[in-house]
This record gives structure tokens, sequence and C-alpha cells, in this order.
């Protein structure tokens, strides 16, 4: 059987398991555009960490 490009993406469980879980977590808690909350919890970190 000929070795497509694909075929070490298909048979490689941790890459699926990684594409499938960012995929189930877009499709869970859905794709925010607001970015405030991100830039929130940057700005803790940084300040519990000086």
């Amino acid at each position: 059987m000929p070795c497509t490009p694909s075929r070490p993406l298909i048979e490689s469980g941790i890459l699926l398991a990684s594409i499938t879980a960012v995929a189930l977590n877009v499709f869970f808690n859905g794709a925010s555009r607001d970015t405030s909350a991100a830039a929130h919890a940057a700005r803790q970190a940084d300040a519990h960490q000086a």
C-alpha cells in the first residue's frame, strides 16, 4: 500500500487525540472573540509573580 502524506497523521493516536480534544473544546465552550478575560487573567498572573 502506498504511503500518502496524511498517513502518519492518521495513524498517530496522540495527534488524533489532541486534535479531537481541541475540536471538542471549541464545540462545547465556543470560540470567543472577546479577549478581555484572557488579558485580565494575564495581568493577574503577572501581579502574583512580582
